[in-house]
């Protein structure tokens, strides 16, 4: 408990490090992903990527939580990529500057994924 409420302050303090415009906030509903091994390893994985300051995935909800430094070449394609590594597809991706609106959750039942093509 104690090591996570650490993890959670050094993601905290890192991101606040940055002044908000410098700062996006990267969203996303990720289907697909159905085990926390999974979605620890998703997380892990963005967290890789050039620029990323927090990264966070929620199984339960599906949401998909990143910020990301305002000269990050992240972008929609890349992680598009991480996610199908996973066995996951994205949907809803959207990127702004952070307080550029409130915060909301993205509601997995208006990102649909389109239909798989067998």
């Amino acid at each position: 408990m104690i090591a996570s409420f650490a993890l959670l302050l050094a993601f905290v303090s890192s991101a606040s490090a940055q002044a908000p415009s410098q700062v996006h906030l990267v969203q996303g509903v990720v289907h697909g992903i159905r085990s926390d091994v999974l979605g620890r390893a998703l997380d892990a994985d963005l967290r890789a990527l050039e620029g990323v300051l927090v990264c966070r995935f929620d199984r339960n909800n599906r949401n998909l939580y990143v910020e990301v430094g305002a000269d990050s070449p992240m972008d929609e394609q890349s992680v598009r990529d991480v996610v199908e590594t996973h066995g996951g597809t994205l949907t809803c991706y959207q990127r702004l500057p952070f307080g550029a609106q409130p915060f909301r959750l993205l509601d997995p039942r208006h990102c649909t994924q389109a239909p798989a093509v067998r």
